[in-house]
């Protein structure tokens, strides 16, 4: 039992009972942020993939000569294909998502390719002015990453169809997001602010508070890793969105009731 009487002994004995109750809480408060950063690593690793497949594509040797399409396609080179274009055609075509409706033009190509003794018929998807430079009956030089065209060449003329690498479409986002949350509550957690956070009714805005900062890592992540385009835009939402949520976190943490 706690000694509240006057003089030394009291205070000392007070003193000793503050120190358990602190080491109490510090001995719970460890592990729980040890295993929710864990969490945030755990589910960040799925990023740094994606990321190490970009710089190994963008670094990607050609594959040895006599190298089929079929035995390459888990390989990490590009392999060389020949092509006759068969057909092209352009057409209108319109869809729907949160943006709105959006239409524009379709411009696809077809060739028969061929890779040693592999030959298959391939539908690519191109840009106007390739559309308009190369034509049926032209001979066309071929890439491949993982069997996925990824490189058209004709004369002097070429596109690159490069895969795409981020996360905007796809379930990489929630992955990304969850790390970060688990990283929000591994930060709360260590700073003692979990009970502030449950007890008041303005800790059911921490999710929003934690996710304007999230907002502007995942732009910079996507504008700084995986080169989304134009980066300054990604750049200047990253800065618009990350202030504005850590200062309304820090007001909400210190603000006295």
């Amino acid at each position: 039992m706690e000694d509240r009487r006057p003089g030394l002994g009291g205070v000392v004995q007070r003193g000793l009972g503050l120190k358990e109750k602190l080491r109490s809480v510090l001995w719970l408060r460890v592990p729980v942020t040890v295993v929710l950063l864990c969490l945030a690593g755990y589910l960040a690793v799925p990023i740094a993939h994606e990321y190490q497949d970009r710089q190994t594509y963008r670094h990607a040797p050609a594959c040895p000569a006599g190298q089929s399409r079929t035995a390459a396609a888990d390989a990490d080179c590009l392999v060389h294909a020949t092509g006759l274009i068969t057909d092209k055609k352009a057409w209108e075509s319109c869809s729907s998502d949160s943006y709105g409706r959006r239409c524009g033009t379709v411009y696809r190509l077809w060739a028969g390719t061929r890779v040693h003794e592999e030959q298959r018929t391939e539908s690519i998807r191109v840009e106007e002015d390739t559309y308009e430079y190369i034509h049926r009956r032209d001979h066309a030089e071929l890439r491949f990453w993982h069997d996925e065209l990824v490189r058209i060449t004709v004369r002097d003329h070429t596109e690159r169809l490069d895969p795409y690498f981020g996360f905007r479409e796809g379930k990489l986002l929630w992955w990304l997001m969850g790390a970060w949350f688990a990283l929000g509550a591994a930060v709360t957690v260590a700073t003692g602010y979990v009970r502030r956070v449950l007890s008041h009714w303005k800790g059911l805005w921490v999710p929003a508070y934690y996710f304007l900062p999230y907002a502007a890592v995942a732009s910079t992540i996507e504008g700084v890793l995986f080169d989304a385009q134009p980066m300054w835009a990604w750049i200047m939402f990253a800065v618009v969105m990350g202030p504005p949520g850590i200062v309304m976190m820090w007001v909400f943490l210190t603000e006295r009731d």
